[in-house]
């Protein structure tokens, strides 16, 4: 299994598991039950890990929504945006500020136009960032979203 395919799947567990267990009981037991298996969860989710890598990885200028570190130490984040095109622009020019490259893009101006449909990975030595644009959800907007996988 790819270390994408295994970030994927952990991020998927991730949220079946606070689902789950906060469908169950309270909040801070959710919480307590994610940190025992080795999710890494702020605010309730809705902040920063801790242990996020911020001296690696820039953070978008956009508010942020929800975040968790995973067992294996990558890190799924949510944030809000307004424009995908000029987020997703704005979010890229950091990363490759910072030194990072992208190495695939997946978008055609129609999908631009979208709210949805802007995808980018860009990698460093140390990090994979995967990063795409999603929404119009019916009660939340749209959001991007943001994967970061260490590489091994």
């Amino acid at each position: 299994m790819s270390r994408f395919t295994s970030t994927v799947t952990t991020i998927a567990a991730f949220a079946a598991l606070s689902l789950g267990v906060a469908a169950c009981s309270s909040a801070t037991d959710a919480n307590a039950q994610l940190k025992k298996a080795g999710v890494d969860i702020s605010d309730n989710g809705k902040g920063l890990p801790a242990t996020f890598p911020k001296a690696d990885i820039p953070l978008p200028s956009l508010k942020l929504s929800s975040g968790a570190g995973t067992p294996d130490g990558s890190y799924a984040l949510r944030y809000a945006s307004t424009d995908a095109q000029k987020d997703s622009d704005a979010y890229k020019a950091a990363l490759k500020a910072a030194g990072f490259k992208v190495t695939a893009e997946s978008s055609t101006p129609a999908q631009a136009a979208l709210p949805a449909g802007i995808a980018f990975v860009a990698t460093s030595p140390k990090w994979m960032v995967s990063v795409g644009t999603f929404g119009p959800g019916s009660a939340d907007g749209n959001y991007m979203g943001i994967a970061a996988t260490p590489i091994a």
